[in-house]
């Protein structure tokens, strides 16, 4: 085969790969839409919260093909009180359109986290939009049946820490010192309905081979220094030297964006 020949093929391949790289990802951007999808939010977990939030979107021609196009998304978000949670437009270009994992088409995800947002009074509502393709403009939105909008954090104060506290059993003896590091609260809305949830962080300087649970007395109050709630943390198997995270304690009925007070004390068993 001469070079001549061999040089021909090789730009005949380029091509053709060139040509189905523009076809899959939506080089055809002059295809009439007549119909656009918008997608339920999703969302991604770590440690109970919602720290990414999707919205699929995905627009059809005549021949109800999902393509990718060139788009314009004027695309808002309220929740069930009807605030307005997030407000933004989005321009997406054919490159920015994927294949669905669930099902062969074309589609745009949009990636949203708490920073994006304005935090509202529930976790529910709508989104909406306003699709522009070329010539066509197309209204459409999706329900947000779950609790994945963030929403305004209540202020929580807390003593100054670290602190150092004992738990003393029923018998008078010191099992352990627990050095309370750090309290991670947070807030979230089942709709309008909205819970507190907050734990500990430490470690154990002193104590024993952790064979009986240790407990870290706690009290929550209101704004009116009402109490709400009142308990232990239990914090198992936790030997001298070791760092511990305890399990969540949950508050329901909080108001978002209101304030609490959380009172941290050493458990005596004496007096119990």
């Amino acid at each position: 085969m001469t070079k001549g020949k061999t040089k021909w093929i090789v730009l005949l391949g380029a091509v053709v790969i060139a040509a189905t790289v523009l076809y899959f990802f939506g080089g055809m951007t002059d295809e009439k839409v007549v119909r656009a999808n918008v997608g339920g939010m999703g969302y991604t977990v770590e440690e109970g919260r919602v720290i990414d939030r999707t919205i699929r979107f995905a627009f059809y021609n005549e021949k109800d093909e999902a393509v990718a196009v060139r788009a314009e998304i004027d695309l808002y978000i309220v929740n069930s009180l009807e605030e307005i949670v997030y407000d933004d437009v989005i321009t997406v270009e054919p490159k920015d359109f994927t294949a669905s994992s669930s099902e062969m088409r074309r589609e745009f995800v949009l990636h949203l986290t708490d920073e994006d947002f304005v935090p509202g009074s529930s976790g529910t509502g709508k989104v909406r939009c306003t699709v522009k393709v070329g010539d066509a403009t197309i209204e459409t939105g999706a329900v947000i049946h779950e609790s994945f909008l963030p929403v305004k954090q209540a202020q929580v104060y807390i003593p100054s820490l670290p602190m150092e506290v004992e738990h003393i059993t029923v018998d008078g003896f010191r099992q352990s010192i627990l050095k309370i590091e750090e309290v991670d609260c947070y807030t979230a809305c089942e709709g309008e309905n909205c819970q507190l949830m907050f734990r500990l962080k430490g470690r154990k300087p002193e104590g024993d081979d952790g064979r009986q649970a240790d407990r870290i007395g706690y009290r929550l109050y209101d704004a009116d220094d009402n109490v709400l709630k009142e308990g232990d943390f239990y914090l198992k198997d936790i030997v001298k030297g070791d760092s511990f995270v305890s399990d969540y304690v949950y508050q329901e009925n909080v108001v978002p964006g209101g304030e609490y007070r959380l009172e941290l004390y050493g458990f005596d068993g004496t007096n119990r």
